[in-house]
């Protein structure tokens, strides 16, 4: 607290010693220590008080924080670090993309007509015929048709 050294407190008690006197130094001495004792427990009040405050003013910054990232809206905050603008929100709009891989899977599903069945219970382990193929193409000569040559000699 006070930057004393041995030989400053030597000076202080050679003074005092003078002063006082050897008969009365005893109790001067006992009054000194009562209030430097006194000024030490107010010095620790203190301290603890600060600490207190300190302590309670990081908890409620705490506390605030922690109802920040309850009250936070995750996918908002993603969308708006990732793609503040909405550019590419935009440009991956994929609404009109889904509606044409419903119509595209319906036109590539196969369903036999009512004629198809009765002629087909022969060919029940074959794959449908594709899109635009003869229905008198079996599956061999679709293989020929698509099979390129591989060697030149």
């Amino acid at each position: 607290m006070f930057d004393i050294g041995w030989q400053e407190l030597l000076v202080i008690g050679v003074v005092a010693l003078v002063v006082i006197g050897p008969k009365d130094m005893p109790t001067a001495i006992r009054a000194v220590s009562r209030w430097a004792s006194k000024a030490r427990a107010l010095a620790r009040e203190f301290q603890q008080g600060i600490d207190e405050v300190v302590r309670e003013a990081e908890l409620q910054d705490v506390k605030k924080n922690i109802e920040d990232v309850q009250n936070l809206d995750l996918k908002t905050e993603i969308a708006k670090t990732v793609d503040p603008t909405g550019e590419v929100t935009k440009s991956l709009d994929l609404s009109g993309v889904e509606k044409n891989l419903d119509a595209t899977a319906r036109a590539l599903t196969y369903e036999p007509s009512a004629g198809a069945a009765a002629d087909g219970a022969g060919r029940q382990n074959e794959q449908p015929d594709a899109p635009g193929a003869q229905p008198s193409d079996s599956g061999l000569a679709r293989a020929e048709r698509t099979t390129k040559p591989t060697g030149t000699g």
